[in-house]
């Protein structure tokens, strides 16, 4: 399972428990920058199985295109 983390700037979940607790879960990727940019949030989330949100300046999922 892919999970993925697309803007976790400032750091939140780096280095916590919180991202340990989520690796037994399945691969996660953790992007240090914002994915304001649709495309850029787009890319990210593309093989994801499960999005960790954690910043509201990130489109909420209505708006997400995965294509």
């Amino acid at each position: 399972m892919l999970i993925v983390v697309p803007d976790d700037n400032p750091p939140v979940m780096a280095g916590t428990m919180a991202l340990e607790r989520l690796r037994r879960l399945g691969e996660v990727q953790l992007y240090n920058s914002d994915a304001t940019d649709p495309q850029v949030l787009s890319s990210r989330l593309k093989n994801a199985d499960v999005a960790v949100n954690i910043r509201g300046r990130t489109a909420p999922a209505d708006r997400w295109r995965l294509n």
